[in-house]
């Protein structure tokens, strides 16, 4: 789900790599597990689980199913995240500019977007909260897990923090991993997708979160990987 531009100048064998990013995680005070156990954030959202698939994450899906590995994101290693607040949830929350997210769901209304990404303590990308429905409802709680789980582990596994780092977000769709990096003090946040209503709605709802430093792009992830590794930035996800 992440990773990084610039490589060290001896490569560490894979139980090496692992051992450092084990110690790396534990002085965050978190845990780095390489079992396939449950995430405990899984856990608590079990509908998380559902078969609700794309026809091309499909075959994958029943494939893991039918070996027991049917847990939503379930990657290893993991590193296993307190459940907590996005840092897009707090500033919605603390901001709470209703009109503002109103203005946004009037140009690109709730049934426009496929994930949830908060806008006002009343509205989200998907509407309002209060009377979002079930299908909604799951999409907000996956959207709080991914960016848990890998916000949480690349801070652990850079030494605590994203802050003054180069991000860049692949096929960054809609921009909320580009948004989340960017309130976690990244110091500058690529965002590239191929689609152009895509980097649209990015660059939109950067304007909502104060984010227009993000550099949204239209860009294809083959013309441009070559640029994302050649170590101008720190991490990748």
């Amino acid at each position: 789900m992440f990773g990084f531009g610039k490589k060290p100048k001896s490569e560490p064998t894979p139980a090496q790599a692992m051992d450092l990013y084990a110690a790396r995680v534990a002085k965050a005070g978190l845990i780095l597990k390489t079992d396939m156990s449950t995430a405990p954030f899984v856990k608590k959202y079990p509908e998380m689980r559902g078969p609700k698939v794309s026809d091309r994450y499909r075959e994958f899906f029943f494939a893991a199913k039918s070996k027991g590995l049917a847990e939503i994101e379930q990657l290893v290693p993991y590193v296993d995240v307190p459940d907590a607040p996005t840092l897009a949830e707090q500033f919605t929350q603390t901001r709470d500019d209703e009109a503002g997210a109103r203005a946004l769901l009037a140009e690109f209304p709730p049934a426009t977007w496929g994930y949830y990404l908060p806008l006002s303590r009343k509205y989200g990308t998907l509407g309002d909260k209060v009377v979002m429905g079930p299908g909604y409802k799951l999409s907000q709680q996956r959207s709080a897990y991914r960016l848990n789980f890998i916000f949480q582990g690349l801070e652990a596994v850079m030494g605590g923090s994203i802050k003054g780092r180069s991000v860049a977000d692949i096929a960054c769709n809609w921009g909320g991993f580009s948004i989340e990096a960017h309130l976690r003090g990244a110091s500058h946040v690529l965002g590239f997708d191929i689609r152009p209503e895509n980097i649209a709605k990015a660059r939109r709802v950067a304007r909502h979160f104060d984010a227009d430093a993000i550099d949204f792009q239209v860009q294809d992830l083959f013309e441009i990987c070559p640029k994302v590794g050649d170590g101008c930035h720190q991490a990748a996800i």
